[in-house]
């Protein structure tokens, strides 16, 4: 039947939850294992899912999102707080963090990113598109940037620094 559930406290679901159209949550969300999205994924607090997250479209976020293992999101993330996930992280689309990212394993970004806060990577980063890191980016592999860095403060290289090309200064080395 096509009617409403309300429930005044806690839902458990012991094996799967299956929701046909769309699912509103007024506050937080917990999953001990993963998550498949096909349609929009919208929670209007804070979203904690201890296995992987599969996001086939949009996905919005009010507060933290927290991942266990690895996020395949195939249209924009938009997270009102911090997203930490702790396995490898994918984005086919545009990224919005109003606070900061932290991904324990690899992260691969083809399209544009923009952070507020802080930028963790355990390990190597790709990125295909724009990316702005308003304070601290830190990458524990390698990074590959297929275009322009522009920085607006120092840059400091603990050994060696390789240049393929052209360098360019306005003041002295």
């Amino acid at each position: 039947a096509d009617s409403r559930m309300f429930v005044g406290e806690t839902l458990s679901v012991g094996s799967a939850m299956f929701v046909k159209s769309k699912l509103d949550l007024l506050s937080s969300l917990s999953v001990g294992g993963d998550v498949w999205a096909t349609r929009n994924l919208c929670v209007n607090n804070a979203l904690s899912v201890g296995g992987e997250v599969v996001s086939e479209s949009h996905m919005v976020v009010n507060s933290w999102l927290s991942i266990g293992d690895n996020a395949f999101i195939d249209s924009n993330v938009f997270v009102g707080s911090d997203l930490s996930v702790h396995g490898n992280a994918y984005n086919a689309s545009n990224m919005y963090v109003r606070s900061g990212l932290s991904v324990g394993g690899d992260a691969h970004l083809n399209s544009n990113m923009l952070l507020r806060m802080a930028l963790s990577v355990g390990g190597g980063l790709d990125m295909d598109r724009g990316a702005r890191v308003k304070q601290t980016m830190s990458v524990g592999g390698e990074a590959f940037l297929d275009s322009n860095v522009f920085m607006n403060s120092s840059l400091s290289v603990k050994e060696s620094m390789y240049v393929g090309k052209d360098l360019f200064l306005q003041s002295t080395l």
